[in-house]
């Protein structure tokens, strides 16, 4: 949380994470998780979806390449 926010910006945050995870099979309970084990939930879930993106660009790379070079031999 900012020093800017109010406790209430803080809480729906919390509140949007909750429901995001429970829609991937991720069941969290806050009332037994501390600060660190919420940043730290929030930091692992950005690494994974940094790291799906990554892949994704890669895929689509490969596909841009390999039609590219499938237009040029059609030419």
């Amino acid at each position: 949380m900012s020093d800017n926010g109010t406790i209430e910006e803080y809480t729906t945050k919390l509140s949007g994470i909750a429901s995001k995870s429970a829609m991937l099979g991720e069941v969290l309970d806050f009332k037994e998780m501390g600060c660190e084990d919420v940043v730290g939930q929030l930091k692992a879930y950005k690494e994974r979806v940094k790291e799906e993106d990554k892949e994704n660009d890669a895929q689509e790379k490969v596909l841009y390449a390999s039609t590219d070079n499938s237009n040029r031999n059609n030419d």
